[in-house]
């Protein structure tokens, strides 16, 4: 019974697939009727991963892959967007706000939740909003998005004595130019460097310093202490 329904599965699609192809229209971003064919084939396609199920994952992956050869490899980077809308219950459960060619709304699958919320909620969103326009939402609403979800800076300060820099070349700490872009650079990073090491504190931990001062004096080519 199981085989007998992925065979009719498969009959539907090749019937829809056909069709498509029979109307000979090149697939391009202002072909509407054949985005519209090509988006009725992910849609029934979608509706058999439902009816699947999980249980039936495998089926499903043999179906998919014999309609993306079926339609062929010039289709199927197109196909694959469909199949991605047609899947999104968002989508889906919005479609009479939302432009129908899955083209246009196809960036919609990748958005953040918060994101997706705020557009439905901009009452300049309709069924007739192009693509171009729909971008420029998504970019606004990400990047405002992004601004109140960054953290307020602050200063963390790291209890160690030295930061060792280790160079794959040779060069001069006298070199205050290099040691000056050094620096520059370490701040660009976030780093704050200070005149002078932060105290270790214990009598320990002061004679490791003193170790650690010995060592990096005797091997000046490559390391230093800032």
């Amino acid at each position: 019974m199981k085989n007998t329904n992925i065979k009719n599965f498969e009959s539907e699609i090749d019937e829809l697939v056909d069709k498509f192809q029979s109307t000979e229209i090149e697939y391009d971003e202002v072909s509407i009727t054949a985005e519209t064919s090509l988006f009725e084939i992910a849609k029934v396609l979608a509706r058999i991963k439902a009816v699947l199920g999980n249980d039936g994952e495998k089926d499903f992956k043999s179906l998919k892959k014999h309609t993306s050869k079926k339609l062929g490899s010039n289709r199927v980077r197109n196909f694959n967007k469909a199949f991605k809308v047609a899947i999104s219950e968002r989508i889906e459960k919005n479609k009479d706000r939302l432009p129908q060619r899955f083209s246009v709304v196809y960036p919609l699958t990748s958005v953040s939740d918060e994101v997706f919320a705020s557009l439905l909620e901009d009452k300049t969103l309709t069924p007739n909003t192009t693509r171009d326009e729909l971008a420029t939402k998504i970019k606004d609403l990400k990047k405002a998005s992004q601004s109140k979800a960054e953290p307020k800076s602050k200063s963390i300060e790291v209890p160690v004595g030295y930061l060792m820099i280790k160079s794959e070349v040779d060069f001069n700490v006298s070199d205050e130019s290099f040691m000056n872009e050094l620096t520059a650079k370490l701040e660009e990073l976030g780093w704050s460097i200070c005149e002078s090491p932060v105290t270790l504190g214990t009598a320990k931990n002061e004679e490791k310093a003193d170790d650690e001062e010995d060592f990096i004096a005797d091997n000046r080519g490559s390391s230093s202490e800032i």
